[in-house]
């Protein structure tokens, strides 16, 4: 809560008065961070080819800016906190479900929507963990690979 009060430029206190704990302010900056990816993911113009948009649909996930990477960073906190309780990790799913129902939308199957956002998820994980061994570079040379693997090439 300290080192949120202090990034905010406001006291604990005020932090306090709106989250009494820090699963409370974790649910909500999850909340935030979910709506700003989704947002990411409507964004992405569906090009009538299926593999590119896939690709730059997934990529908005990818923690390749210092917003990103402060929401795949809250994400992983958030997963952290929640996990152990079967209520709180139901943002999470949800979150997940409406991520993988909008790249079925866009013609992936629910099998290359579910395998491709866990190739994402874990390429979050890595990025953040691991920022000089998992560059953006890297992480988008994965993700291409993956992309095209599903559909049919190399990568």
């Amino acid at each position: 809560m300290s080192t949120v009060a202090h990034e905010a430029g406001v006291s604990v206190g005020l932090i306090q008065r709106y989250f009494a704990t820090k699963a409370q302010l974790l649910e909500f900056a999850f909340s935030y961070l979910v709506d700003s990816t989704y947002g990411r993911l409507e964004a992405v113009e569906r090009t009538g080819d299926v593999a590119e948009t896939a690709y730059l649909m997934l990529e908005a996930m990818l923690p390749l800016d210092e917003e990103r990477y402060a929401e795949s960073v809250t994400w992983i906190a958030f997963l952290a906190g929640a996990l152990p309780i079967p209520d709180a990790i139901e943002p999470h799913v949800v979150s997940m479900r409406r991520m993988r129902l909008l790249l079925e939308s866009c013609g992936l199957s629910t099998v290359d929507a579910m395998l491709l956002t866990s190739v994402v998820d874990g390429l979050c994980v890595d990025m953040v963990t691991s920022p000089a061994e998992v560059t953006p570079e890297l992480g988008r040379a994965c993700l291409r690979r993956a992309v095209g693997r599903v559909f049919g090439g190399a990568g």
